[in-house]
């Protein structure tokens, strides 16, 4: 890899769904099920990129612009910050599991707003 990152999909780069909680609709214990699900298989992904602090994920959102959905912000907070889940998996915040460029996921999704050259 070149270290480029990626295009975005579509309306990735305006943020359209960005703060939009895929779990919206799901009731509040199956949330803390599938976090403390999520827990027990990250163990070794939190040893290498622990829990970034509630107030370094406010600084990111800040940034960001939006708030991160409650279970994201959950799982940076309070599982790992990223290097778990199918296939590349959860990419890092600041200081985590960055994509194989490198780049954290606040770093590509700053990009993504950068117009086209």
């Amino acid at each position: 890899m070149d270290g480029s990152l990626p295009e975005p999909p579509g309306s990735i780069a305006r943020g359209r769904w960005a703060a939009q909680d895929a779990l919206s609709g799901v009731p509040h214990d199956m949330k803390s099920n599938l976090v403390g699900r999520l827990a027990d298989r990250a163990r070794s992904a939190a040893s290498e990129y622990p829990p970034i602090s509630r107030p370094e994920v406010a600084e990111v959102e800040a940034r960001l612009g939006f708030s991160l959905p409650t279970t994201l912000h959950q799982i940076y907070s309070g599982i790992a910050n990223g290097g778990f889940g199918p296939g590349y998996k959860i990419i890092g915040l600041v200081g985590g599991m960055p994509l194989d460029t490198g780049h954290s996921a606040l770093e590509i999704y700053e990009a993504f707003l950068q117009p086209d050259p």
